[in-house]
């Protein structure tokens, strides 16, 4: 090609480059001027199986309670920079299952509840936090899901999984002194980061005999929690 050719066809695409906002080799809209990540997508999903007991008490009268769920939803959203933090965007969540079983023993009587009427607790992603090397996920179920099925007035409510509430190495209490199995604490890599792709999954098991320091109105109960994070490079 002549020279004089070349130079149009440079002119041509500066001038092409300048009605889109950007200078000749500058960075994709939505991409910092150092070419990484312009944002992540986020998506969260965690898993929960429970069970929880009723004997003569508020509620129950004479009668043996016990019961059973399963709950497993999804959050996506996505991660913006914020200079030397993020910005959290919430697109969506589904709740993917949700089941209550009860079982109600009185004598030689048995009575079986199933339901999917009571509303389902929400997954709710809080924040996402940089700190150095590491990158933490705080999220919890929110919501009031009373128990027993047949006489919710009594006052009770299940406790709903949540992760960590105190800072690594100090004890832990409400929530977090209940886990028996694994950490509730969430917390990525930050070079995960800087791949195309990352996942990663946590899991911890919890239980408790009863009310408890900032679980006031919980009977007996135990529950086991799966998260997986995946994080995808935009």
């Amino acid at each position: 090609m002549a020279e004089g050719s070349t130079r149009t066809v440079r002119a041509l695409l500066a001038g092409a480059l300048l009605l889109l906002g950007l200078s000749p080799g500058a960075a994709a809209p939505g991409r910092p001027p150092g070419g990484g990540p312009g944002w992540w997508s986020v998506r969260l999903t965690v898993s929960v199986e429970g069970a929880y007991r009723l004997g003569d008490g508020p509620g129950t009268g004479s009668k043996a309670v016990t019961g059973t769920y399963a709950y497993r939803a999804r959050w996506e959203g996505r991660l913006e920079p914020d200079q030397d933090d993020f910005l959290l965007v919430h697109l969506k969540t589904e709740v993917l299952e949700w089941r209550l079983s009860e079982r109600t023993e009185s004598g030689d009587r048995m009575t079986l509840v199933e339901t999917t009427d009571v509303p389902a607790p929400d997954l709710c992603l809080n924040y996402v936090l940089r700190d150095g090397k590491t990158v933490e996920f705080d999220f919890g179920l929110e919501g009031a899901v009373p128990v027993p099925l047949l006489n919710a007035a009594a006052g009770l409510r299940l406790t709903l999984p949540r992760t960590a509430t105190t800072p690594e190495g100090f004890a832990g209490g409400g929530y977090d002194a209940g886990l028996t199995k694994g950490s509730n604490r969430v917390v990525l890599p930050a070079g995960d980061l800087g791949r195309r792709r990352a996942e990663r999954a946590f899991s911890w098991e919890w239980e408790t005999a009863g009310p408890q320091s900032g679980v006031p109105l919980g009977p007996p109960e135990r529950h086991e929690v799966k998260a997986v994070v995946a994080l995808a490079m935009r």
